[in-house]
């Protein structure tokens, strides 16, 4: 009887050392993309502006900067040749769990089209697309943010929010024609003009509410203007 309570207590203490180990890599992996998400944002930024031959330097899939007060959404946008180069790279092309926020390979020219998707990961720590979620749980957080910061070569705009909701992965919301003719169906948040001729950006990154769940966030492309 007490050689089986010393092996259970044994392979306790081994199940805990094990989950530790997992636990500390996981650690070590969020700090290690927020250590170099910091470093390229000392790089990008000079005087507020944005150094985007020091970008490029970095990386030219480099193609936008985008950034939401109160969270920790703040990071360079790429664009590659697929929708999977960048889930597990970072900004500088290195293997990274965080991936950085890219853009849909099938958008031919980013911010022009109608509808431009962009995606991002929601990490546990808070990290990359966490923040959008926000605009779903957080009561009043939509009041106080109604606009997300763009940047591009082109110009700074802002994101006019309005809409946000759960949906499946794979849903119509990624149909730019399905959005396009639901437009004012879609639109849940504020009361923001917004028309089939105008131009949008979704931003979308996985939740935890159901299987294959995201949360998708919808805003109207302006130039920018006085925050609300």
């Amino acid at each position: 009887m007490k050689f089986a309570y010393k092996a259970i207590a044994i392979c306790l203490v081994g199940v805990m050392c094990v989950s530790a180990y997992h636990i500390l890599e996981i650690c070590l992996e969020y700090n290690k993309a927020r250590t170099e998400y910091n470093k390229i944002r000392e790089v990008a930024f000079e005087d507020d502006e944005i150094d985007w031959e020091a970008l490029h330097k970095i990386n030219p899939d480099i193609v936008a900067w985008i950034s939401l007060e109160d969270s920790n959404i703040n990071y360079p946008v790429v664009k590659g040749d697929d929708n999977d180069f960048y889930l597990h790279r970072n900004a500088k092309k290195e293997q990274d769990s965080a991936g950085t926020p890219f853009i849909d390979c099938s958008v031919e020219n980013e911010f022009e089209e109608f509808d431009t998707i962009i995606y991002g990961h929601n990490m546990k720590d808070g990290s990359m697309f966490s923040g959008l979620t926000k605009y779903i749980e957080k009561e009043g957080f939509y009041e106080t943010h109604k606009q997300i910061e763009l940047i591009t070569q082109e110009g700074k705009y802002n994101i006019v929010v309005f809409a946000g909701f759960y949906t499946k992965a794979g849903s119509e919301i990624y149909d730019d024609e399905y959005v396009r003719e639901h437009i004012n169906e879609i639109a849940n948040l504020g009361d923001v003009e917004v028309t089939p001729g105008d131009k949008i950006v979704t931003l979308s990154t996985c939740a935890y509410v159901y299987e294959d769940a995201r949360c998708v966030i919808v805003g109207k492309l302006e130039p920018e203007r006085r925050k609300q």
